[in-house]
C-alpha cells in the first residue's frame, strides 16, 4: 500500500494530468478551498478594519514575502473579498477556465454561512465587482532571475511592451460577471475566470484552506489562517513583518494584542497546536490535519 497522505496523492494525480488540463484548475476535496501561495503570503487581501475607508490603488506594490512581487490596480481587497473569490474558484473547478459559470447569490451566501437577505447579497455583489475591476501583475522570483537586472521589479509600464520582465500572471481575479436582473438573494449570476489564472495553481503553488475553519474566524485570524496554510513548517516571523504583510493599519503595540487574539482563534478551531510571541518574533506550530 502507498504511504502517501490523501493530500500527497491528490498532488500526485494533479502533477500527472496537469499538462492535459492546462485550462482547468486542479480538483480538490469539497471541505477545502484552494488559495495561491502568492496571494496568501501578503496583503493582496488585507485584514484592514471594516471601518477604515478602502484604499484606491494604481499599480501599487503589495507587501509580500520575498518569493513574489505583486502590483495591484483597483480598490483595496479584503478578507471578505478573498472568501467570495475562494468560493467562486471552488464552484468553477470542474469547468474549463474562461467559460461562463452559472451560480446564484443564494449558493454563495449559504456556502459562506451568511443570511440570504439583500444586505449580504449586496456585499457579495460588490466584492465580485471589485475583483472584476482589479488588475494584477504577479512576478515570481524565478521569473526575475532571467533578467540581468536581478530581483528588481519596477511598477509595470503603461505600455506592457515596455516592461523589462514579463509578469508570471497579468489579469483579473474574476474576468467577467453579469446578473440575470433579479433582486432577491436567490438571483442567478454568471461569471468566468481568466484562463491565465491556472498559472497560479501549479502543483506546489497553492494551499488547501480548511473552509469551515475559515468561516469561524475574524478577518485578521482569516489572514493568519491563509498565511500559515502556505507554510507546511512555519518559521518565526517578526511581528512588524506580519503587521506589514497583513495590510492592517494598526500600530505595532495594538497589533500585538490583535494578532494574539487571532492566534487564539486559530487554536480554538484546531488549526494551531500552539504559539508563542517572544523577542518580537511569532512562533507557531500547526496542529496535525485531521483525516
Amino acid at each position: 500500500m502507498s504511504n502517501l497522505t490523501p493530500a500527497q496523492r491528490l498532488r500526485q494525480i494533479q502533477a500527472k494530468h496537469q499538462g492535459a488540463s492546462a485550462l482547468q484548475v486542479p480538483l480538490w476535496p469539497v471541505q477545502v478551498r484552494p488559495l495561491p501561495n502568492t496571494a496568501a503570503r501578503g496583503a493582496l487581501f488585507t485584514a484592514a478594519n471594516k471601518r477604515e475607508p478602502r484604499l484606491q490603488h494604481r499599480k501599487q506594490l503589495v507587501a509580500t514575502t520575498a518569493q513574489a512581487r505583486i502590483f495591484h490596480t483597483g480598490e483595496e481587497l479584503r478578507q471578505f473579498d478573498q472568501t467570495v473569490w475562494l468560493q467562486l474558484v471552488h464552484q468553477a473547478r470542474s469547468a474549463p477556465l474562461g467559460s461562463e459559470v452559472e451560480s446564484s447569490f443564494y449558493a454563495v451566501l449559504t456556502s459562506m454561512g451568511l443570511s440570504t437577505g439583500g444586505r449580504d447579497s449586496a456585499r457579495v455583489r460588490h466584492a465580485i465587482d471589485r475583483m472584476v475591476e482589479a488588475t494584477l501583475w504577479v512576478y515570481r522570483r524565478q521569473d526575475s532571475e532571467i533578467a540581468s537586472s536581478g530581483w528588481t521589479v519596477e511598477a509595470p509600464a503603461d505600455d506592457p511592451q515596455e516592461d523589462r520582465i514579463p509578469a508570471y500572471f497579468n489579469g483579473r481575479l474574476v474576468a467577467t460577471f453579469r446578473t440575470d436582473g433579479g433582486r432577491s438573494g436567490a438571483a442567478s449570476f454568471f461569471y468566468s475566470l481568466d484562463p491565465k489564472i491556472v498559472r497560479l495553481f501549479g502543483v506546489e503553488d497553492y494551499s488547501l484552506v480548511e473552509w469551515e475553519q475559515r468561516l469561524k474566524l475574524s478577518p485578521l485570524a482569516q489572514w493568519a489562517h491563509s498565511f500559515y496554510h502556505s507554510h507546511a513548517r512555519p518559521v518565526p516571523y517578526a511581528l512588524a513583518t506580519l503587521l506589514a504583510l497583513s495590510g492592517t493599519r494598526a500600530v505595532q503595540r495594538s497589533f500585538r494584542t490583535s494578532f494574539t487574539n487571532a492566534l487564539e482563534q486559530l487554536k480554538d478551531v484546531g488549526f494551531l497546536a500552539d504559539y508563542d510571541i517572544r523577542d518580537g518574533l511569532v512562533h507557531v506550530a500547526r496542529a496535525a490535519r485531521q483525516g
